[in-house]
């Protein structure tokens, strides 16, 4: 982690492991971060384990998976260490930060904003896959402009694409104002389109609503035509 120092906020022992909250400054965002591991008990014995990072989503924070996912059980059983990072820069006093639950602190979208009063604190992306490594959203770009980096990513009902509400809201109008390349950039279906062609599977469940959505639909055709798959 790109921070020197590193203070322990609480410690809870659960499933014989240990779900801890730590803060530090951040060289990305230039404010206090916090987020939430879980050590599982495997961690005790020196064992090297794999890490998932869960994002969250819309005015969450990182008490969001500690305390609503449940996870914590599961980890313990397969040794699996879980990083939950808050989702967006606090405390940065920018004026509009707090107006609407869908941007500022409500939601950074783990983008790095180049609008000028935003551009200084506003570098989730940055901080998610450089420092502690929001929401759907941040785990798919994260993931595809970073190939190799990750072994696997998921994503519940993401918002997948900048031509829908929220992300045009956000991403468009607030931090990428008149750049239509950078506005893109940050758009999954776009970068599914550019991405090699990968030997590992992608799973997309046609168990609900949210599967079935154009936006899903936009992303599987995209990556079946880069990788030369048929229907």
């Amino acid at each position: 982690m790109a921070s020197s120092e590193v203070t322990q906020v609480s410690t809870n022992k659960m499933f014989g492991g240990y779900q801890k909250v730590y803060s530090h400054e951040s060289k990305e965002t230039k404010c206090t971060m916090k987020f939430g591991i879980y050590l599982p008990p495997q961690s005790e014995e020196g064992k090297k384990l794999p890490v998932l990072y869960w994002l969250s989503g819309l005015t969450c924070t990182e008490q969001n998976f500690i305390t609503k996912a449940g996870a914590q059980k599961a980890a313990a059983e397969h040794g699996i260490i879980i990083v939950a990072p808050d989702t967006s820069p606090r405390g940065c006093n920018i004026e509009g930060e707090t107006d609407s639950y869908d941007f500022g602190s409500g939601a950074g979208f783990y983008v790095d904003a180049t609008e000028e009063k935003w551009k200084t604190n506003y570098r989730m992306y940055s901080y998610v896959t450089k420092e502690v490594n929001m929401g759907g959203h941040g785990a798919l770009i994260c993931a595809l402009k970073n190939p190799g980096q990750y072994k696997s990513v998921s994503a519940f009902a993401p918002i997948s694409n900048p031509c829908c509400k929220f992300s045009t809201i956000t991403i468009k109008t607030i931090f990428y104002p008149g750049n239509v390349s950078l506005y893109y950039s940050q758009c999954c279906v776009e970068c599914a389109a550019k991405i090699q062609p990968v030997k590992s599977s992608l799973y997309f469940s046609t168990n609900n609503a949210f599967s079935s959505s154009f936006i899903t639909r936009l992303i599987l055709l995209r990556v079946k035509a880069q990788n030369n798959v048929s229907e």
